[in-house]
């Protein structure tokens, strides 16, 4: 009976170590199909440190090679815009006119001559302050201002220095404009000049195209605001003599026979013009000879010769 017992406990043991093991190896077999029929994906293989280095040359040479292309690309387009620049700036910019204004007596020819312009020439490297020094070295002209008008013309302001007045000194005369400059010298003293003279400058000396040079500057100033007043007021042609041998009292002469004081230089503009409302006045009379004293500047006091 034990025997039996033991024989069948055995043999249940190894039925259970059969069904174990079967088991196992069904599931096994049953893994090893599910793995057979699943696509796999490929591992990647891990690149060593030569070919990663070899690959980032690869990569820099063709960024190299694209900047190089995009470069010489740049290159050509800059040649090009260049090359239109250079043509444009040397065909369409040529200077073909130049227009003066304010000329007088002077011809177009001696002016442009004398601004130092030249038909021909870039009209975009023409330097106002290059125009203004060569028009500076003829004393006749006064340089106002220039405009440019693209692609081939430039406008001129001048102004033609005048004679206004003259001057005797050391057997010479000189004609001055309203500036004092010196304009020309004559060494003749006899020819009629329907000028004013003028008579008393302190002169230290005298060179044609420059300022005349006095001692006291005082008188420099009276005559240049004289001369302002008897151009604007318009009686300039009335004067015969301008006397500023005294800055203190100044003196006119009017072609009528008037003797004029005008004090010092101050208030010119008002003492001109009670110069030309009392010649007007006693021009009506017929009797304009005598003195009239306008050193005030508020009122004209006159004095007849007879």
């Amino acid at each position: 009976m034990t025997k039996r017992t033991n024989h069948n406990q055995s043999t249940n043991t190894q039925s259970e170590q059969y069904q174990m093991q079967d088991q196992y190896e069904y599931v096994q077999d049953h893994r090893s199909h599910q793995n057979t029929g699943a696509q796999q994906e490929p591992i990647p293989a891990v690149p060593n440190a030569s070919q990663a280095h070899a690959a980032q040359k690869s990569v820099k040479r063709s960024k190299q090679r694209r900047f190089s292309r995009t470069f010489s690309k740049l290159l050509v387009m800059l040649a090009v815009v260049t090359i239109a620049l250079i043509v444009a700036i040397s065909t369409v910019f040529r200077l073909d006119e130049i227009v003066i204004h304010g000329r007088e007596s002077k011809s177009s020819e001696e002016i442009v001559m004398a601004s130092g312009l030249v038909r021909g020439r870039n009209v975009l490297f023409v330097k106002e302050e290059d125009v203004r020094s060569e028009i500076a070295k003829d004393h006749t002209l006064i340089f106002l201002g220039m405009q440019k008008e693209y692609p081939n013309k430039i406008h001129l302001s001048i102004e033609e220095r005048k004679n206004v007045a003259v001057m005797q000194w050391a057997g010479m005369r000189y004609m001055l404009d309203d500036d004092a400059m010196v304009m020309s010298e004559n060494s003749s003293l006899e020819d009629p000049v329907s000028l004013p003279l003028i008579i008393g400058f302190k002169v230290n000396y005298v060179t044609v195209g420059q300022q005349l040079m006095v001692n006291i500057k005082r008188q420099i100033d009276a005559y240049q605001a004289i001369m302002l007043e008897l151009y604007e007021q318009m009686i300039s042609d009335m004067i015969t003599e301008i006397n500023l041998a005294d800055e203190d009292n100044i003196y006119l002469m009017t072609v009528y026979g008037t003797s004029i004081k005008l004090g010092d230089e101050s208030n010119m503009m008002k003492k001109i013009a009670l110069v030309k409302s009392f010649s007007a006045y006693m021009r009506q009379f017929g009797d304009s000879k005598g003195y009239l004293d306008v050193s005030s500047g508020t009122e004209c006091r006159f004095k007849s010769e007879t």
